[in-house]
Order: C-alpha cells, then sequence, then structure tokens
C-alpha cells in the first residue's frame, strides 16, 4: 500500500482495483489474534524521498468532507446496513438517463451483503472445525438477540444459527438483509452513546472494542473477514464453495470501487459534481407531522412520526461525526505514519488542515456544527484510557454549491445569511468556522453569481465588534476557478472577476486550482480542434480581452478584438458602449449600490449581471446561442498575452493558488505529472500550496502528492533542488492559511470536554 507513490503505473491500478482488498488477500500478511488490523485505507507514498519536509509540520488547505473517505468507508456502510438503498441509487446511478441501472445496482449490492454473512458463517465453520477456535467469536451471542419480524423468511431471521446461512437461498429484498446486518449488530449500536467518542457503524463482523478501548477503525471487520477467508482458501484449495462466494463478493465491491473512484477517461468535473450529493446521511423527513390529537398537543406527547424523525437525525449526526473523525485520522494520522501520540506536555509534529463542509439545511445545522466538532474530538483524543492526544489544527471552510439551477445564486445568499447570523449569536462557533468558498463545476455558475453572497460575509466581518472576551471573526476567501472551461479567455476572466469582485483587498485569499492561468494556450486547444461556447459568455469575454489590452497599452490586438465584436454584434457596437460595458465589468460594492438604488432597481447584488452588461452593448440575441470556432495563431498569440498580463497583476497582489496535483492531472485532462503548470505559475512569483483535493476519490494524500511531484521535479532540478522546491512549497501554504492562533490545536480543543462543548453553543441574540 505504501509504496503505490513511486509508480505511475500502480497509481492507476490503485483506482482501477481495489488496492484494500488486495492487501488483505496478500499471502505475506500475517496478523496474530488480537492484533489491529487499522492500516490505512490509501496509499501515502515515499516518504523518505522528502527528506523529512512532512515529519514535523504539514498545512493543507484543500480537502473536501464530501471526497475524504475511501470508497471503503461506504462500502462497510452498505453492508453494515447504515445506508438505505434509495440513496445508493441517487448517486450510483441517474434514473432519468439509466433506470435500468438502478436495479442492477439494488440487485448486485443484495447480494454483496448475502455473501459477506455467508462468507463469514463459513470463515466460522471452518476455523473452529480445523483448528478449535472461532474467528467472530462474538457472533453467536449477537445472533440470539431478536428483533426481526416473524414474516421474515428462515434463512434470514437473525434468530437463526450461522449454519443456516451456507444455505443458497437468495435474498428476496434489500431490507431483509438489512436487517440481519443490523440486528447483529444491535447490542452494539445500543450499548454506545452518541455523546461517548468510541461509537462505530453498524457491522456484524467488528469485534466490541468496549467502552473504554481505543476507538475502532471502521474496516476492521471487513478486514479480518477478507484476510482469514483467503488464509482458510489457501489452506484448503478444494472449497469450491468458499472460493466461488469470496471471487463474486470482491467482484462486486471491485465494481463498487470503480464507480466512486476518479481515473482518466472520466467525464471530469460533470462526474466530479457527483461527490456533492454523496451525502450519505439517513433520510430525515422534513415535512411537519401535527398532532391529529388535541390532547397530545396539550400534554406534549409526541407521534410516531415526530419520535421517528427525531431518531433519524440522531443517527444522522452520529454519522457526520464518524465521518470527520475518520477524514481526520486517514489524513491527519495514518498519511503521515506519525508515531505514538502522547501526553499534553510532549510536543508532536503540527497538522494543519481546513475541512471544507456543505453548510446543512434546516434545524440540522446546529446539530451538523455539533458533531463535526466532535468528530474532532475525537480524532485529537488518541486513546481514553492513556489520555494521550493528537496535536491538529482543524478549520472549516463553508462551501457554497455551483450548479445550472436558476436558484444557485439565490440559495447562496440565503446560506450566506444564514451564516452571518450563526456566527453573529454564537461568538463561541467563530473559532472553528475559518472561511469560506464556492465549488462545483465552473462550467454552470460564473464568479459574479456568488458577489453578494460574498459581500454578505464581508460586510458581516466588518461590521461586527465582538464583546470583551468574545473571539474575533476572521474569514478567508477562497473560489474554485480556472481547471475546467470550454475555452480558456473565460477561464482567464472569471479569475479576474473572482479577485476583483469577492477576494477583498487588501486581505486578498486563495485562488482554486486555477491552471489555465499557468497552462500554455496551445496546449489548451490542441486538446480542442473546435471551441463551442455560449454566444452572450464569448462577447463579454472579448470586451473584457479588449478592455484589459486598452488598460496596458498593448494595442496589436485591440482592433481585431474590436472587429470581432463589431461582427459578433452585425456592426451595431459604438464605442462608449464598449467601454460602458468593460468598466462595468470591474465594478464592485458602493458605488454601484448607490447607483442602483438612485435608479430603483434591488441594491443587494453589489455587481452587474452578466444580461445586464449584455445589454450595454445593446445584445439583442439569445445569450445561450452556440457558437463554434477554430482558433488560429492571432487568438492564440492573444490569449498568451492576456494571460501573461493576468499573472503580473496577480503577483502585487495577496492571491495564493492552491494547486491538487492528482485533481488536477485527472480532471484537467493532462497525461502525466510533468504538464502540470505550477512551475509557470512560481516562476511569475505566484505564491502555490499542495494539497489534495478529494484523497477518496483520488486514492491519495499529502505524502503522496509531494512525492508524486517530487518525482516530477528530480529529473531536470535533481534532488536537493526538488527539495528546496517543494520546501517553498510548504512555506506558501503556511503562509496563506486561513488557521489563526484563536483556533485550537491538540488537547486545547474545548470539544473534548462537554461543559466546554456546550459553552460554544450558547445563544447570544443581542451581538454586534
Amino acid at each position: 500500500m505504501r509504496n503505490v507513490g513511486s509508480d505511475g503505473r500502480l497509481r492507476h491500478l490503485s483506482r482501477v482495483v481495489d488496492p484494500g482488498a488486495l492487501a488483505c488477500l496478500d499471502a505475506r500478511l500475517h496478523l496474530a489474534e488480537g492484533d489491529r488490523y487499522d492500516w490505512p485505507a490509501i496509499p501515502v507514498g515515499d516518504a523518505w524521498k522528502l527528506g523529512g519536509l512532512l515529519r514535523d509540520e504539514s498545512v493543507e488547505s484543500h480537502i473536501h468532507l464530501n471526497g475524504v473517505l475511501p470508497p471503503l468507508y461506504y462500502w462497510v456502510s452498505i453492508m453494515g446496513g447504515e445506508i438505505p438503498l434509495r440513496q445508493i441509487e441517487l448517486f450510483l446511478t441517474n434514473q432519468k438517463k439509466t433506470p435500468s441501472s438502478a436495479q442492477i445496482w439494488r440487485e448486485a449490492l443484495t447480494e454483496a451483503m448475502f455473501l459477506r454473512l455467508r462468507l463469514a458463517a463459513r470463515v466460522q465453520q471452518g476455523f473452529y472445525s480445523a483448528y478449535g477456535y472461532k474467528v467472530f467469536a462474538h457472533l453467536p451471542t449477537i445472533a440470539k438477540e431478536p428483533s426481526a419480524p416473524r414474516s421474515k423468511p428462515a434463512s434470514l431471521d437473525p434468530q437463526c444459527r450461522w449454519s443456516d446461512m451456507l444455505r443458497p437461498t437468495k435474498p428476496t429484498t434489500w431490507a431483509q438483509v438489512r436487517d440481519v446486518a443490523l440486528s447483529l449488530s444491535r447490542p452494539q449500536r445500543l450499548s454506545v452513546s452518541l455523546e461517548k467518542p468510541c461509537f462505530m457503524l453498524a457491522d456484524p463482523l467488528r469485534i466490541d472494542p468496549g467502552v473504554n478501548a481505543q476507538r475502532w477503525h471502521y474496516a476492521e471487520g471487513e478486514r479480518r473477514l477478507l484476510v482469514h477467508a483467503a488464509r482458510l482458501l489457501r489452506d484448503e484449495p478444494e472449497n469450491k464453495a468458499l472460493e466461488a462466494d469470496l471471487l463474486e463478493y470482491l467482484r462486486i465491491r471491485n465494481a463498487f470501487h470503480q464507480k466512486l473512484i476518479h481515473d482518466h477517461g472520466t467525464t471530469g468535473l460533470l462526474r466530479f459534481v457527483d461527490g456533492f450529493d454523496r451525502r450519505w446521511r439517513f433520510s430525515i423527513d422534513k415535512r411537519r407531522v401535527p398532532h391529529t390529537n388535541p390532547m397530545e398537543a396539550m400534554e406534549g406527547r409526541e407521534s410516531r412520526h415526530r419520535r421517528i424523525s427525531h431518531r433519524r437525525r440522531r443517527l444522522a449526526a452520529r454519522q457526520e461525526r464518524d465521518r470527520m473523525a475518520t477524514a481526520l485520522d486517514g489524513q491527519l494520522r495514518d498519511a503521515f505514519n506519525d508515531p505514538q501520540p502522547s501526553k499534553k506536555i510532549t510536543p508532536q509534529p503540527l497538522r494543519r488542515l481546513e475541512m471544507r463542509v456543505t453548510l446543512p439545511d434546516g434545524q440540522q445545522l446546529l446539530h451538523t456544527l455539533r458533531a463535526w466538532l466532535l468528530g474532532i474530538a475525537d480524532h485529537i483524543r488518541a486513546d481514553l484510557r492513556q489520555q494521550t492526544f493528537h496535536h491538529s489544527q482543524v478549520g472549516l471552510v463553508i462551501h457554497f454549491i455551483k450548479s445550472s439551477n436558476p436558484q444557485c445564486q439565490a440559495k447562496a445568499v440565503d446560506q450566506a445569511q444564514r451564516l452571518a447570523r450563526l456566527l453573529t449569536s454564537y461568538p463561541g462557533l467563530r473559532p472553528y468556522i475559518v472561511g469560506i468558498d464556492a465549488a462545483g463545476n465552473e462550467r454552470l455558475a460564473a464568479p459574479r453569481q456568488f458577489a453578494q453572497a460574498f459581500h454578505i460575509m464581508w460586510n458581516t466581518q466588518k461590521d461586527l465588534r465582538p464583546r470583551p472576551g468574545e473571539p474575533h471573526l476572521r474569514l478567508g476567501g477562497t473560489f474554485h476557478v480556472g481547471e475546467d472551461a470550454d475555452d480558456m479567455l473565460t477561464a482567464l476572466r472569471h479569475i479576474d472577476e473572482t479577485v476583483r469582485l469577492l477576494l477583498p483587498q487588501p486581505q486578498g485569499g486563495r485562488l482554486g486550482h486555477a491552471l489555465l492561468l499557468g497552462q500554455s494556450p496551445q496546449a489548451f486547444y490542441q486538446r480542442r480542434r473546435e471551441v463551442e461556447v455560449m454566444l452572450g459568455t464569448h462577447l463579454l469575454d472579448l470586451v473584457w480581452a479588449q478592455g484589459k489590452l486598452t488598460d496596458h497599452s498593448k494595442p496589436e490586438h485591440v482592433q481585431w478584438l474590436r472587429a470581432r465584436i463589431e461582427k459578433l454584434l452585425d456592426g451595431s457596437l459604438l464605442g462608449p458602449d464598449l467601454e460602458t460595458c468593460y468598466r462595468a465589468m470591474l465594478e464592485c460594492a458602493d458605488a454601484l449600490v448607490k447607483r442602483r438604488r438612485a435608479g430603483g432597481k434591488t441594491p443587494d447584488d453589489p455587481v452587474w449581471s452578466e444580461a445586464e452588461l449584455l445589454e450595454k452593448i445593446k445584445f439583442k440575441d439569445d445569450p445561450a446561442k452556440p457558437l463554434s470556432w477554430h482558433p488560429d495563431s492571432s487568438w492564440l498569440d492573444m490569449v498568451a498575452q492576456i494571460q501573461k498580463l493576468l499573472r503580473e497583476e496577480l503577483v502585487k497582489l495577496p492571491i495564493a493558488i492552491e494547486a491538487n496535483p492528482s485533481s488536477n492531472l485527472i480532471i484537467g485532462g493532462y497525461s502525466r505529472y510533468q504538464d502540470l503548470p505550477y512551475r509557470v505559475l512560481v516562476e511569475a512569483g505566484l505564491p502555490l500550496s499542495i494539497n489534495t483535493d478529494d484523497p477518496g476519490l483520488f486514492v491519495s494524500s499529502l505524502p503522496y502528492e509531494f512525492s508524486a511531484l517530487y518525482d516530477m521535479l528530480v529529473p531536470e532540478l535533481g534532488h536537493r533542488n526538488a527539495q528546496r522546491w517543494l520546501g517553498d512549497r510548504m512555506e506558501d501554504a503556511k503562509q496563506g492559511s486561513f488557521l489563526s492562533s484563536e483556533v485550537p490545536v491538540g488537547a486545547d480543543h474545548p470539544a473534548l470536554e462537554k461543559d466546554k462543548l456546550n459553552a460554544l453553543f450558547c445563544y447570544r441574540p443581542d451581538c454586534r
């Protein structure tokens, strides 16, 4: 697992074949009874190449909670019955385009759950008869717990003997198999409180660690099953039934792995956005069920529907807590192979991370925030009995979602208003929310659509006056831009608009990815022999490029651009209209709001919309009309000049770039790490940090990314210069981090103590 970072072919193989399953089947793996099955689920690369660069400290500023966990985490959740099948179908399949695939996945996952239980029965029976001991000693006790209705088939009844699972009877519904899995783990689920740190997902194959033991790894039961099944099969090669069940189970699991993992050949960001739907929560009934009996309402009795909804909310909060703790363990503990954590006094490697999360809706906001803080505390609290802690510093970055929904802008504004009210009324939460972002498919939403949401947060931060003893509100701004676009000129315009309209000066901020700021225009257009964009977007690109070249006294392309614009508008363009449109693109905040208020328009949005910009150049056609053309040498020269001018402007501003090598390689369509334009950006003087983005989707970690870049740099720079280059990127990450000194580190985190955690959620309605 740790050698995957040394070979590009192994990196590709780890995205095609489940590396966790291969590790469990390796004959060289020898574990004694009682050993932990808690090795990392994601390869971490070759740390020896870095010369101790990440040994004492690491900083990561671009990682998403929805994509940080590996497919194995979700697989165990499904096999344990934690995730309803209807949620699985939402993102594994597109029921509108391929409704038949939903049925295929339903049948495959149902069969996998049944095969998993039957494999456990075969392993239990084989080891007990051959060696006289039970691999899963807790299973007979759990199997006696009554919970299933009598209508269930005998072969699926939780009260049946494990030998009954060896029957070839196939399940009729997924719910029946799920009930078996849940009932087998029922004592574990009921014995662990939501407020205790050693909770776990439902897994009938995981040994109960007890209340005071170290928090259990989510894949313990799954790995123990595969390791013992492979060992039994090696001892009994003639056991064809076990071999058939194991191969079929691994086939379905590997198909699930390929479905979630990204690799070359996928549809880039169009598939990447599916990760935002991978919430994996329990379905929560948002409908309010009124009391049918007035006496029930008077006496305060809850109806059955209300009790079920409350239970689902508690389970959703528990799963969010487990997701956060597991994600931090994988990226801040397993990835670096740090030594055992120690007491509060002993210094440890400082691990700093900004986790990007989506703001929950409705009443789940405070419950989910509390669950995330408890998850951070679970990661920091390494062992309950020895009182050891990880030296980690974690902050939350709230991101808005880009989409093609017409209500995308309104939803972002609503989320910003809710976030502003939260940070105003709950001052204790201010140190833990460190920034805002907008993520998703950048082709679907321009940066100016999020200007109002961003400015709500900047105005809140500017106007907020904390009381004595209350923490300040310190938010950083970042924005996903310049990674995937229909046209390079569109991406460059969006980068310029992001810096001017969204990131306040002199505070500045960061740009997520921004690859097209350094990529060669020839390489970009070589992959697109024909460019197709919307007519309105292309006109705004040309107006922006013409104004940019005019401001920098570069007349060689100005007349050519002007003629192209007038041709698209049938010669109806006037000079002042072009200048007015360009200035309005860069106009923001107070002056525009005053002008709009004087004209009777809504003054809330601090920027002009793209429709209003097109009106300034008297555009009357359909802005969504497709336009295709072939880029020539004049176009390539113009784009290269614009790109260079934009880099020169950004160097003078406090703007940094968030680079994500594996993500950029796959989604950006590059064939190798050497093609990534990082060195161009660094040589231009732009700060650049190295991050993982979605390590669960790209089978990556921070040491993995650094070792991959080391392999990229060594052939040209040599060992010493390559390490120096990577060390400079570490310094850039430290300087651009949103984590301030107010964010608690390690054992100082208040969520470790219940009273301090409750104080964070103390409501202050009169805070200003």
